[in-house]
């Protein structure tokens, strides 16, 4: 496929990236209240599937009762102005908390990305992904 040259002006370039074969999730020392972060969960066992929502975080210990544990809330019920702890009838919002030893779901935008891109060139590499997928949601062995 060749790009039209009038388009060729808006064509952007990622720079090569080293792509480690593991996460690297934010530490709770480095996350910033009202900062969006993304939760990336993998939905099979062979991390083809992945699944990304952007969270907001709220801060740590938001209820009084728990020290080290960390709140977030779903980026669309806080861009429509639902509030933790003030939510009002007909609104809804969900509401994540991670205690110490948790989170590690949790990324900033570009470990979420190199994830992304890790799981995408191993979807690539993979002859029939589709069908690999299919046998690991079904539990079929593969051949």
């Amino acid at each position: 496929m060749t790009i039209d040259e009038k388009l060729r002006r808006y064509i952007k370039v990622f720079p090569a990236t080293e792509l480690p074969p593991y996460g690297e999730p934010v530490s709770p020392d480095e996350m910033r209240v009202g900062q969006v972060y993304f939760s990336l969960h993998f939905l099979d066992k062979d991390l083809l599937v992945p699944c990304l929502q952007p969270l907001i975080f709220l801060g740590v210990d938001l209820d009084g009762e728990n020290k080290n544990e960390r709140y977030f809330q779903d980026f669309n019920s806080h861009r429509a102005g639902v509030r933790y702890g003030g939510r009002r009838d007909g609104e809804s919002a969900c509401f994540e908390v991670c205690g110490p030893d948790g989170g590690n779901h949790i990324f900033d935008y570009e470990h979420a990305l190199r994830l992304l891109m890790l799981c995408g060139l191993t979807r690539h590499d993979i002859a029939d992904v589709d069908e690999r997928i299919r046998r690991s949601v079904t539990g079929e062995s593969l051949p």
